[in-house]
This record gives structure tokens, sequence and C-alpha cells, in this order.
């Protein structure tokens, strides 16, 4: 059965039921009383009373997944892409959110630092990564790892950051990193030793994306 309501001018907005329902039930929705506020929703108390609702939000809209194996060796002391630990996601809504979590396995010399961050779209992220501490000129803003190891053994950091790209175009994240002295290199996903033994087994890096929705 339909309901249908003629516009005042022209046109109509119709209502249909299902051709049946759970059980042949006779069912009644009761509307509210007033309109709701701008973006609310109908909910139903499970006895066919409708009311206003805000919609909440925190949902996972999507999920984006890079699983890399790839090995990288690098005397780079600027940042530099890491070889494959890079996603890209497009928004659904420009007020949504991006849930970043990246692990990094990495081999460094026992011996000055691996300094990495995310970026979004080749540029550093406002107000993501850690501070330099007052009076120590020679610290960085930004770092998101500062990771320092050994020749025969991989450590793993894992990172979370919620970003607002306020974008419903793609955006790409990618990791860079670099160490503080051409003389102590850093390894992605292999040992620097680089030897033919277990203990020097490679292992993996990973980067996910979660669009949360606002």
């Amino acid at each position: 059965m339909t309901l249908k309501l003629n516009g005042s001018t022209s046109g109509s907005v119709s209502i249909d039921a299902p051709a049946s329902t759970t059980g042949g039930a006779d069912i009644t929705f009761k509307l509210p009383v007033a309109d709701g506020s701008a973006n609310q929703v109908l909910k139903t108390d499970a006895s066919g009373n409708l009311g206003w609702a805000t919609d909440q939000g925190g949902k996972i809209v999507q999920v984006v997944h890079a699983h890399i194996t790839d090995h990288m060796y690098s005397t780079a002391t600027s940042y530099t892409d890491l070889t494959g630990v890079t996603a890209s996601i497009t928004p659904t809504s420009s007020s949504n959110k991006v849930l970043i979590q990246c692990n990094l396995s990495i081999s460094k010399y026992d011996n000055h630092s691996f300094i990495a961050r995310i970026v979004r779209d080749g540029s550093a992220i406002t107000g993501a990564g850690g501070l330099a501490e007052s009076g120590h000129a020679n610290q960085t803003d930004g770092v998101w790892w500062n990771i320092r190891t050994g020749n025969y053994f991989l450590s793993s950091g894992a990172l979370s950051y919620l970003d607002s790209p306020a974008t419903t175009s793609s955006v790409t994240y990618k990791a860079q990193g670099f160490t503080s002295s051409s003389s102590y290199p850093f390894s992605l996903n292999m040992t620097n030793a680089s030897e033919a033994v277990v203990w020097c087994s490679p292992t993996y890096s990973s980067i996910t994306l979660w669009e949360v929705a606002a």
C-alpha cells in the first residue's frame, strides 16, 4: 500500500509499506511532536515511538592497509622516503578524520639515531610529532620515531595519530627517515649486519589508515 502526498503546486512524495511484515504483524510508528535539529536522525525505542537523535560519529568508514617487506639500507642525513611505507585514502567527508597507525622495523648502528616521521601529501603534518626541548637548538620538531638499536637486530616502533585532512580528495601518507650521521646507516626490515644467520632474519613494517566518521 502506498501513501501519496501531493505538493501544493506540483510533484508528490510517497511512502510505501513493505509487501508483508514479520509475522504479518500490524506495525504503528508514532512521529515526533516537533522538528529536530540540523543533521539529526530518526530513532526508534523499539515500541514504535520515533524521536530525533544526534547521529553518533566515531564509526569506521573504511580501512586501507599496507604490509611492507621491502628492504632498505641508507646513509641519508635528511628526510628520505622509506621504501614501500605509504598508503592512500580518499575520505568520504571533509569533516571525517584519518587515524594513522604505522609500525617501522629498523636496524641502526649503536651510535647516532634513526629519525623518522609521517608526512601527508609530501608535507609534515602540523601539530604531529614531538617538540624540541627549550634551549636545545640542535633538536628538531615533528619527530615521530627516534630509534637506536644494533647491527644484528631490529627494533619495531608502532605509533598512532588522528589526523584531520579536511578533504574528500585522495590523501597519501608516507614514512620518511634519516640517520643523524652518514657514518652510521640504518636499515628498514633487515639488519645492518645482513648476514646469512637466523638472528639476522628480516621482519616487516606496516601502515594502516582508518577513516573515522566525525
